[in-house]
Parts: structure tokens; sequence; C-alpha cells
């Protein structure tokens, strides 16, 4: 058995911005299945760079359902887009992704309860398939299903990025997956997250999600069930982020969300939307938000914001950390970043703290009279050029002397 997990390099984004058309190279997928151009709600979760990582399924008009061990989560989903379109070879919608929630009882070992819930930006451009409302048991053993997604068409080839869908059939029913084999096809790299489709009342509906398999995609895939996480993990998250749910002052996904007012992003911190509500005066809007604009805004630091006091990492931004402030010896959410190309908002430097790591922290105030480090008298010959090479140096140490407390992810 195998994970089917894409290997994917995850830099800065190189490609059109969500919400935009993608443009790419020409790829397939699923093993002896046919190119699939009428299951527009089975879509593929791209890199960064474009680049096809896993497959998922539209199934709300913000929500797409995938697998966990894609590993787009809380703390990665920004570095993910969702792609709509037959092939990542043709123009498509790329939508962007704004929320991301791992079943809670997910086990990476095992891949148990192997699934993932996206929330996209954007209203989806496609209508999404419903998610089928029976129980499945002994019954559903020889039943045949859709397999879709956007893998490679065999172990040995490289030519993901395309949808196509074949037939499998139900070989047997446990208490989380199901497992399937070829008749003739059966997902392989690149289909996780993928659907099994079946009809009922003449439509498709979802019925599995494409966990894992044998190494040589030939033998038989499981698939995680999806009636029974529905009332534990999937209706939940749907409930918490539908239509009108949110209210001013409160952390949005997309526009409707708000029950009244706009979704607006936050100046400090890209990943941050709040509920705005409409206004002419501060004392309209909820307290510690103030009337910008005739909309209700915070003030710097917006809530989980760099610079927002914190106790624990969940107070902050996705991608953020709640970690102390060495001159102050408070609590505050930050972001990593390199002193060679600091990234950090205005107002903040990257700064070292105790551990070898660096972040973007408040500058410090420059006292009175004094016109800071710039009036330093210059020595050596070419400050700047010796600054430059100092700090590779630096870098280049505290490199290499990241061993056991990096590997167990310790910082202060």
């Amino acid at each position: 058995m195998k994970r089917w997990l894409l290997a994917a390099v995850l830099g800065a984004a190189s490609c059109s911005p969500p919400g935009t058309e993608h443009v790419g190279a020409t790829w397939s997928a699923v093993t002896n299945g046919t190119p699939d151009s009428s299951d527009g709600a089975v879509v593929a979760v791209i890199t960064a760079d474009g680049g096809p990582h896993c497959s998922g399924t539209l199934i709300g008009p913000h929500t797409v359902i995938t697998a966990a061990h894609c590993g787009v989560d809380p703390t990665t989903f920004s570095q993910f887009a969702v792609f709509f379109g037959a092939s990542l070879g043709q123009a498509g919608p790329t939508l962007t992704i704004s929320d991301a929630r791992l079943d809670p009882a997910f086990d990476a070992t095992t891949l148990d309860h192997d699934l993932a819930l996206l929330t996209l930006r954007e209203v989806a451009p496609v209508a999404p398939i419903a998610l089928d409302t029976g129980t499945l048991d002994a019954s559903f053993v020889g039943q045949s299903v859709s397999v879709v997604g956007y893998g490679v068409t065999s172990a040995t080839a490289a030519d993901e990025g395309s949808r196509h869908v074949g037939q499998a059939r139900v070989s047997a029913v446990a208490s989380l997956d199901f497992t399937v084999v070829p008749a003739p096809s059966q997902p392989c790299e690149g289909d996780s997250g993928g659907a099994a489709l079946q009809m009922s009342g003449g439509a498709s509906t979802l019925v599995g999600v494409v966990s894992q398999g044998d190494d040589a995609c030939v033998d038989h895939a499981d698939f995680a069930r999806v009636d029974v996480e529905r009332a534990t993990f999937i209706d939940p998250y749907l409930a918490s982020t539908a239509p009108g749910t949110a209210q001013v002052g409160q952390k949005c996904l997309y526009d409707t969300q708000c029950k009244s007012g706009p979704c607006l992003q936050t100046t400090d911190a890209p990943g941050l939307w709040f509920c705005g509500g409409s206004c002419t005066k501060s004392s309209d809007c909820p307290t510690r938000m103030t009337c910008d604009g005739g909309a209700c805004r915070y003030p710097l630091p917006s809530p989980g914001a760099p610079g927002w006091s914190c106790s624990q990492d969940s107070d902050c931004e996705a991608g953020g950390v709640c970690i102390r402030n060495p001159s102050s010896n408070g609590q505050v959410c930050s972001v990593r970043c390199n002193p060679a190309q600091p990234t950090c908002a205005s107002g903040f430097e990257c700064q070292s703290t105790s551990s070898v790591d660096f972040y973007c922290l408040e500058s410090p105030a420059t006292p009175a009279g004094s016109a800071g480090c710039a009036a330093a008298p210059r020595a050596l010959g070419d400050a700047p050029a010796l600054s430059a090479a100092v700090t590779v140096l630096l870098l280049l140490a505290r490199r290499r002397s990241r061993s056991a407390t990096v590997r167990a992810g310790c910082r202060d």
C-alpha cells in the first residue's frame, strides 16, 4: 500500500494568481480511463507554481473535499489553489483557497479518516456534486463506481494533470473506507482526493474520496467513506462556513459569509479577512473596531496579524506563529523571515530570537535625538558589502547548527 501524493516543491507563487485562467502543459490520468469533460465538479488541487498536486470534488459553492494526506492544512493552504477544467494544459479558472480543515480524527500513519475540506474565496464556476445520502453496507460490494481524478495513467507514467474517468468494482466495505478493484480502471498517483461517484436519482453523487492503493496501481485502491464522516466532520464544517454565518468583526472566508457588509482584507496580513459593516462613525462598529472609509475595520495590528498579542499559534493568521518578543518578553504573532531577503511589512524588521530562526518583529524605536545606525561612522571600506557578507556567513553558521532543535520543531 502506498500514499498517492505527488512530490511537489512548495515555493513562492510563480504562476498566474488565483482567480485567473491557468495555462500549462498536456497531461493525462486514471488507469485505463478516458478523458472526462462532464464531471466539472471534480477539480485539481495545484501548487503555487501551477503544478498538479492532488484531486478534489466540489461539494458546495465554496467547498471542496479532498484527502487529508495531501497536506493542504490550516498552515499550508495559502501555498495551493484549486483549478477548474478538464486539463491543466488548457485555460481554466483557478480559485483561491481561504481555509482548510483536516478531519480531526485523521491518522497519518494508517490514513484512517483521510478527509480534508477546503473553502474557496470565490464562488465556484460549476455546480457542486451532492453527497450521497445513503449508508454503505455489505450490499455495496460488487457494485460499480466511477473513479475520477487528475493522476497518472500508470505507476510508471509521468502524465498527471488531465481529468480522466474509469470504472471500478467495489470488493470490500470497512468501517471507515471501502476497497475497489479495476474494472478495468482504478486511481493512481495524483488521484488522491479524487472521487468515487455513483448514480442516485438520475444524478452523480459522491460516495468516497481516493485515499491509497497498491504501488503498481493494478490491484486495488481504498476510498475514505463519505457517509460515516458527515455527522462528525463534513456537515458541521459546511454549517459553520455557510453564507450569513459571520458577523461584523468576525473572520470571513468569502463575501457572502458575512451576514451584513463585505468581507474585507486586512492591510497588514494578506491572509486575514474580516466582515466590515457599513458605518459613519466608530460608535457604529463593534468594540475595538473603528469606522474607516465607511466600513468597520480593526486598527493595526489586526487580530492575528504580526504584532498581535497571542497565547498560542491558533491565535495568529494562517502560517503565523506565536513567539516571545525578545524586546518585551510578551507573546506576539509573527511570521518567519530570511534576513538576507526580508519581506516583513512596514514597521517590522527581520530579527533573530534566542533560537536559530528569524521572525518579523516590530522595529525598535529610535531614541530621541539619534539618527540611528545610519549615523555610525563607516570603516573597512564598503560597509554595505561587508554587512551582506557577514549576513551570509551568519546564515551559513546558523544552518549548520540546526540539528535536533530544528528537527523537533522547537522554537521560542
